[in-house]
């Protein structure tokens, strides 16, 4: 089953409107439909405004371990990758992720694994 849109990222007035309706009395389903979301996420909506109020429906930063390379760091990475790897002391040819870590381990003492630069790197452009 595909998802509905804008279900995860639905602003806050979206999903205080949509609790305000169905709490006068509104068809849950007609409410989803009309927001473009599925009924179990305005029942999900509206679980989390009668447990913390409508302040509860706000967007919350997520948890997680912070990225040991600061995204400033990473973005002078990336600046720095304008240059050829030999420029910085590899061996000729294409920057691979493998070059890329060896990079970030030489000047910052981070050790990443190869796939996970990618995935960093990745986000760092996407902004």
């Amino acid at each position: 089953m595909s998802r509905t849109r804008g279900a995860r990222n639905a602003p806050v007035q979206v999903k205080v409107a949509a609790v305000r309706l169905v709490n006068s009395g509104m068809a849950q389903r007609a409410v989803a439909s009309a927001f473009g979301v599925a009924p179990s996420t305005v029942s999900r909506w509206r679980a989390l405004a009668r447990k913390g109020g409508l302040n509860a429906l706000m967007h919350h930063p997520v948890a997680g371990r912070p990225r040991k390379l600061p995204e400033r760091d990473l973005r002078r990475l990336l600046l720095r990758m304008g240059a050829t790897p030999a420029a910085h002391g590899l061996p000729a040819g294409r920057w691979t992720t493998r070059r890329v870590a060896e990079i970030i381990r030489r000047e910052y003492g981070i050790v990443y694994h190869p796939s996970h630069v990618w995935k960093l790197l990745r986000a760092v452009v996407r902004k």
